[in-house]
């Protein structure tokens, strides 16, 4: 009988939504893809969060000059954003039931000197690992080398890490090549997430509820 090994690939988000961590539970390999075009108007560096009833946008500042540069090379403009984001999450979530557990460890984030955006999500993501007790395994695509378009460089991921299935997003039906992932033996699935808190951050979902069961959506496989 062949064991399933899933492979889960996506650019490193900042503060990310439930969905994102469902992929990286999923996940047996989970590929942090720090060498693609960074974008302002993506989540790469803000994300949601809630105050009373209204979303709030937490964004990072990054500094000009890396407008055309990849997600691993974009730097962090000044400290300033540090303190803000830290005060708006406490003004978010300080009543919630689980407050005291997370937020000192939040904190200790936040009060880290960060230099590059991608070393701050990746910090995050440890963080979420160990919150949610994730032990996929975290492989940075910047220390190999990949190359080829969207579909190729995820068949080459598989290829690498001995992956035997490829779980995209519900948007990825609208790009995936499935005949290329299937003739390299791969396994392709999308994730059908049904978020419990209007795609926020995870922040408002541990400092609520704390324990999440993984249990929000469903997997369609080809």
């Amino acid at each position: 009988m062949i064991t399933k090994k899933t492979l889960v690939a996506h650019q490193p988000s900042y503060l990310p939504w439930l969905g994102y961590v469902e992929k990286l539970r999923i996940s047996d390999v989970f590929v942090i893809m720090d060498d693609v075009k960074f974008s302002k108007n993506s989540m790469y560096a803000r994300n949601y969060i809630k105050i009373k009833d209204e979303k709030v946008l937490l964004t990072v500042p990054t500094c000009n000059e890396d407008k055309d540069k990849k997600i691993k090379d974009v730097k962090i403009a000044g400290d300033s954003w540090r303190q803000k984001h830290l005060k708006k999450i406490t003004m978010a979530y300080s009543k919630s039931d689980f407050y005291d557990l997370y937020f000192p460890r939040i904190e200790k984030i936040y009060c880290k000197d960060w230099k590059w955006i991608f070393d701050l999500n990746l910090e995050f993501l440890f963080f979420i690992k160990d919150v949610f007790e994730i032990k996929s395994d975290l492989k940075i695509a910047s220390h190999f080398d990949f190359e080829g378009d969207k579909n190729s460089r995820l068949v080459n991921y598989c290829n690498q890490f001995n992956a035997n299935e490829y779980l995209f997003g519900e948007n990825g039906k609208n790009y995936v090549d499935e005949n290329l992932f299937l003739e390299n033996g791969v396994r392709v699935g999308f994730q059908k997430f049904k978020c419990p808190n209007e795609r926020l951050s995870f922040l408002d979902y541990i400092f609520k509820y704390k324990i999440y069961n993984g249990f929000f959506g469903v997997i369609e496989y080809v």
